[in-house]
């Protein structure tokens, strides 16, 4: 969903009848709201420290985003 470089594939897979498959589809777990802007990662052990979505302003900017995302779940839930 934060990935959108691989959408000009999509009419070729479309045409050859072929599916794709997204790699990290919660965007190494950024969109699942476990992780917050305070949230932090050992760069020896966890490549996320080095993501630009996992740092701390990446939060505020993708604010929206999150808000966009939750709606859908806030709903389900209240049925």
């Amino acid at each position: 969903m934060m990935a959108r470089h691989h959408e000009r594939l999509f009419p070729v897979l479309e045409e050859l009848g072929v599916g794709f498959v997204a790699f990290s589809p919660l965007a190494n777990g950024v969109l699942t709201t476990y992780y917050t802007a305070d949230s932090r990662f050992d760069a020896a052990i966890d490549y996320r420290a080095s993501m630009p979505q996992f740092r701390k302003e990446s939060f505020n900017q993708n604010r929206t985003l999150f808000a966009l995302l939750d709606r859908p779940c806030q709903e389900g839930r209240m049925t």
